[in-house]
């Protein structure tokens, strides 16, 4: 796999984009994240263009019978699982009717497609419903992102006065990902909270949205690899946004996200779409500015008081002089509890007057947690936050488990939603007194410009290629033309350049640059997983879990893939995994781990 990287690198140059996917719920509650953003989008280095209106075939009509068609098949889908679910069944047995009924679920293309003829059409006497269509129901399309911008505008235009905006903009802020260089993989969204900022007709739709543009600036901030100039211009932008935003309704409502996503890789168990509040719009401004100073990376953290689990008061200044790693989670939360051992051994090594590990809980009966602990031992400072504290809320968190580094004097280094070895090390280094490890470079430093890349892409260089293919894309020194983007990808991909292929499974599920078809984006994603491109890999596990794009629902491919993945580059959100354990029986498991250790042998 080793030699194969120099000539199809890997992701970690081209990192892969996140988004969020509502699904069943077990642990991050009715979100994963799924890759869905293009490589060629994210891998020119630049902030990627705007997405345009969303792609549909050319001859999709503005019919709303079809999307009433899907509507009805996706309610008649709906109470089947259910069925399925209150069923009296055997655990093989429910399993094999649920596999049997995600097989059998409506595809929402179609639909999609007539939606989006409909509000382009304009005029029509269903413009609202197919606008409220592509905002609420497209969530789970790796296109998502295009479709509810599309939708939000025209919804804009119909409905300016709906009393709905405030779950609206919610529903979209659910959608939102970014990824750790800090760029979003869902640009759409945010030009349209920008859009709606100074240009909305209602006041308070002006500044629930300018609460959303903050809020998006301060997620920006946590990402992994941002370079300390750049974070802090980050949180200066985002303090600039939220200063001020209640102006003029101050006493209203605000009717918003309950605490602002600090890091959207998981999600809260209240949903996936923050947690409704009675706040006013001048408490969620003070709220909100209070997370961007001292609870984001780059600030110095606030000081907060809680309650250990024999009731004794505690606080975090009690530990300052020690570096802190505060661990949010519950014990609903499977990651939570499988990284237990990891933490465990970290305690044990790391000396106690140099590190302290406190663990906030945020289950709701404290009798939970004792359970817990006395077949679990967790051999640190431990407090019962219970759901939806104050503690939860001035942190700003909504997924589990989350991870927030904090050195002696008080400053956050690090956030994150998983226990991996580069955040492990960035913990000894700090507890150490030593050098942080630096953090990996944004491919904008080592991009070539599209002078430098025509000849060599001309004369065949596949890497040329893939990077003017991504320049056509994003309109990067050229004019934005997805055909011509596709055209360069696949000239790379025909000779295994990894990214192209990984590029034009996208193009191919989008219909950018080509008409939209799922068996072709399928078939390129493949070629790339074959070849260890790891964000594939997790695309095809992902595809393959749920039945996504009209895929045949696969377990044990499911799992295969996204078990190669995850192993191959941590910074995959293990989500989808953890899922499918929680659904699959020990003998699937153990034939998936053994087709991926196949797989490892064979391209050894």
């Amino acid at each position: 796999m080793e030699e194969k990287r120099d000539v199809t690198p890997n992701s970690r140059r081209f990192p892969a984009m996140l988004v969020v996917v509502p699904m069943a719920p077990v642990c991050l509650g009715l979100l994963l994240a799924a890759a869905t953003h293009d490589m060629a989008r994210s891998g020119t280095g630049a902030p990627p263009e705007i997405p345009r209106a969303t792609s549909r075939p050319a001859d999709a009509a503005p019919d709303w019978a079809v999307v009433q068609d899907y509507l009805d098949q996706q309610n008649a889908w709906r109470e089947r699982t259910s069925g399925v679910a209150m069923a009296d069944l055997s655990a093989d047995e429910r399993d094999r009717r649920f596999q049997d009924a995600f097989a059998e679920r409506p595809n929402i293309r179609p639909a999609i497609a007539a939606a989006t003829a409909i509000v382009d059409a304009g005029g029509h006497d269903r413009t609202r419903e197919a606008a409220e269509f592509l905002v609420m129901q497209t969530l789970t399309e790796p296109d998502a992102d295009q479709h509810m911008y599309r939708g939000a505008q025209a919804l804009v235009a119909e409905a300016p006065d709906d009393e709905r905006w405030p779950s609206i903009l919610m529903r979209m802020d659910g959608r939102r990902f970014y990824g750790p260089d800090g760029e979003s993989s869902t640009r759409g969204i945010d030009r349209f909270f920008e859009e709606m900022a100074s240009g909305a007709p209602r006041p308070a739709l002006r500044a629930t949205a300018r609460y959303y543009v903050a809020a998006g600036l301060m997620q920006s901030a946590n990402g992994a690899m941002v370079g300390e100039e750049e974070r802090d211009g980050r949180r200066q932008r985002a303090l600039d946004a939220a200063t001020g935003l209640s102006a003029g309704v101050e006493d209203r409502p605000f009717g918003g996200a309950r605490a602002a996503a600090a890091d959207p890789s998981a999600v809260a168990p209240a949903g996936p779409f923050g947690r409704p509040d009675a706040r006013t719009f001048a408490q969620a401004e003070a709220d909100l500015i209070r997370t961007i100073e001292h609870a984001t990376v780059g600030g110095t953290a606030l000081d907060m008081t809680g309650r250990r689990l024999d009731g004794a008061e505690d606080s975090l200044s009690a530990y300052r002089g020690r570096v802190v790693l505060i661990d949010f989670w519950a014990t609903w939360c499977r990651p939570c509890i499988d990284v237990l051992p990891e933490l465990r051994e970290l305690v044990g090594e790391l000396p106690a007057d140099r590190f302290t590990l406190l663990a906030i809980s945020v289950d709701e009966q404290l009798e939970t947690v004792t359970r817990l602990i006395e077949r679990e031992p967790m051999p640190w400072t431990n407090w019962h936050a219970g759901i939806d504290s104050d503690i939860e809320r001035a942190w700003a968190v909504r997924g589990f488990p989350t991870y927030v580094l904090v050195d002696e004097e008080g400053l956050i280094l690090a956030r994150t939603n998983h226990f991996s070895p580069r955040f492990t090390e960035m913990l000894g280094a700090a507890v150490a007194g030593e050098e942080l490890p630096a953090r990996e470079a944004g491919d904008a430093e080592n991009m070539p410009n599209v002078a430098e890349l025509r000849p060599a892409a001309e004369q065949g260089d596949p890497e040329a290629q893939f990077h003017l293919g991504s320049a056509y894309q994003s309109g990067t020194g050229v004019p934005e033309d997805d055909a011509e983007a596709v055209a360069w990808y696949l000239r790379a991909a025909e000779q295994g350049y990894a990214n192209a292929q990984f590029a034009l499974g996208f193009a191919y599920s989008n219909g950018e640059g080509v008409a939209l078809d799922n068996a072709e984006s399928l078939a390129w994603f493949l070629r790339a997983a074959e070849q260890g491109h790891d964000a594939a890999q997790w695309m095809l596990g992902t595809t393959y879990s749920w039945g996504l794009r009209g895929t045949p629902r696969d377990d044990i491919a499911a799992y295969m893939w996204l078990h190669l993945a995850v192993s191959q580059n941590d910074g995959h959100d293990r989500s989808p995994l953890d899922q499918l354990e929680a659904r699959m029986s020990p003998a699937q498991i153990a034939e998936a781990q053994r087709l991926a250790r196949e797989w490892r042998e064979a391209h050894r």
